[in-house]
Order: C-alpha cells, then sequence, then structure tokens
C-alpha cells in the first residue's frame, strides 16, 4: 500500500532512506500514457478532487504545482496568502496553496497534496492548449522513472520494487550509454550538454 503524498510523508522518506538497507518490495508499478500536445511537452492526466487535468511531467520542476485554470474548474480551496516561496527564470515568486484532498496518477498513487498556485511559464503554451500544471520533483523524485518517449508512456516504480520496468529488454536494439548528472541547488538533475563544441 503506497502512502499519501504529504509533506511529512515526504520528509520521512527522504530521511529514512539510510537507516536500513534496501530490499525488494512487491509495490506496483504505475504507467502513465503520455501526449505531446504542444509538440514538446509531456502530459498525462492527474485526478484532482475526482476531476481529470492535464499536467506536464516535469523532471526539471523541484515541486508540483497547478495553474490558476485548474482551480478554477475543479474548485479547489487556496489559501489566502501568498506563504510558498518559489525560484524560477524569472527569479523569487511567492505564491498561494492549494489544497487537493485527492490526488491521483495512475492507478496505484494517490493521497492528499498540497500544491502552489502558479501560471506556466510559457504563456503562449498556456494560451493555445490547457493544462493544469505540473508533477514535478517532490512526487517524481521518490520513483525510478522510465520515460520511454517513443512508445509515449512513463513508468514510476518504487526504488526497491521487484517488478521495475524491463530497460534491458527495451533497449536491445540500441547501444545505452551511461550519462552521470549531478544535482542542482533546487533538486533537479543536471546534466552535461556540449553545444557547437562548447560545454
Amino acid at each position: 500500500m503506497l502512502r499519501p503524498f504529504s509533506a511529512a510523508w515526504l520528509a520521512l522518506a527522504l530521511l529514512g532512506g539510510c537507516a536500513l538497507q534496501p530490499t525488494c518490495t512487491t509495490q506496483p508499478a504505475t504507467t502513465l500514457d503520455v501526449r505531446f500536445p504542444t509538440g514538446a511537452l509531456p502530459v498525462a492526466d492527474a485526478s484532482l478532487n475526482g476531476v481529470s487535468v492535464p499536467m506536464v511531467i516535469d523532471t526539471g520542476a523541484s515541486a508540483s504545482f497547478v495553474t490558476p485554470q485548474a482551480v478554477h474548474r475543479v474548485g479547489l480551496a487556496v489559501s489566502k496568502k501568498a506563504d510558498i516561496p518559489g525560484y524560477g527564470a524569472g527569479g523569487p515568486t511567492r505564491s498561494r496553496t492549494a489544497e487537493i484532498k485527492d490526488f491521483r496518477l495512475g492507478p496505484h498513487l494517490h493521497g492528499r497534496i498540497s500544491m502552489p498556485v502558479t501560471g506556466l511559464a510559457d504563456r503562449a503554451t498556456a494560451r493555445e492548449v490547457y493544462l493544469g500544471g505540473a508533477i514535478g520533483n517532490n512526487v517524481l523524485g521518490q520513483f525510478d522513472l522510465d520515460i520511454d518517449l517513443a512508445q509515449s508512456r512513463i513508468t514510476l516504480a518504487p526504488p526497491n520494487a521487484c517488478n521495475k520496468p524491463d530497460i534491458k529488454a527495451a533497449t536491445q536494439k540500441m547501444s545505452p550509454h551511461r550519462i552521470h548528472y549531478r544535482r542542482a541547488v533546487t533538486g533537479s538533475p543536471e546534466f552535461p550538454v556540449t553545444v557547437d563544441g562548447s560545454r
């Protein structure tokens, strides 16, 4: 049984990882069908209080968030004060908090969660396609991800699950290349990239 996505649970999960030797669990993996309505961003449907909401799967976001449009469509309760600090390309911001009593992502992941309310950085995208927010690393970081864009699916498996996706079989026709990365201050992964010979 998976525990709810709450701040307390996330903190315990982060603190508890060093205490015991990893063991193989039987918790189920969750496979999400993704689509690309804007041509670039992987989008999957989440359920917010029983309402289906398209959300970006964003491994570059340190926290998940919902847009004001999603708050309005779902009818989410929102804090009166802008009390959640955030940091992005435009500098520091503060956002109000939406309380989601029943958050579901796929058939196995569910619970309560609080999310900042903020607009998408790409306003042109937001105008053309309704996107209700993003699922960031406060949720995604608790799982091993198998991102298969060619098959339009993303699988989230508990870190010590027995039934992880068979990545070896999926890459038999490819030449896998390991890429080392480091975590940024926000917790997001940073990958080395070379463009026209410049790192």
